[in-house]
């Protein structure tokens, strides 16, 4: 959408003067701040995506709270993001601290996506593995 603003050639001074720091509400200037770092940010994680893997933290609450054909459903679980270059130990340090499960009662295991679309556990990752 357009819109056409006539101005007298008198008043473009008075109407199209520079504006200063002064000029403008705190209000505004507050939210310009927050839309930049917001910007800042969104370009940062979208330039470092690459180096981050999302993981799937399924806790024994998901599984009870889930009432379907799936153990559990993917789109309720919030992934949390770790390094692609992360070991498993530094995974679990990482679940320890989000959700203060200690890294002695973790059990890791893989996810299959079955043909019929179904997710099942596949195996546990044993501690040979972990390694």
């Amino acid at each position: 959408a357009y819109m056409l603003i006539y101005v007298k050639s008198s008043a473009v001074s008075e109407i199209l003067e520079t504006l200063t720091d002064q000029d403008v509400p705190k209000h505004l200037k507050k939210r310009f701040e927050e839309e930049t770092r917001e910007r800042q940010r969104k370009e940062k994680e979208e330039h470092e995506a690459h180096l981050y893997t999302d993981v799937y933290v399924v806790r024994e609450r998901d599984l009870f709270n889930h009432v379907g054909p799936d153990l559990v459903y993917f789109g309720h679980i919030t992934p949390l993001k770790v390094l692609k270059s992360s070991t498993i130990n530094d995974l679990k340090k990482a679940i320890e601290k989000q959700w203060d499960v200690p890294v002695n009662n973790q059990r890791l295991w893989t996810w299959v996506e079955r043909e019929n679309l179904t997710e099942r556990l596949d195996e546990v990752l044993t501690p040979s593995e972990l390694k």
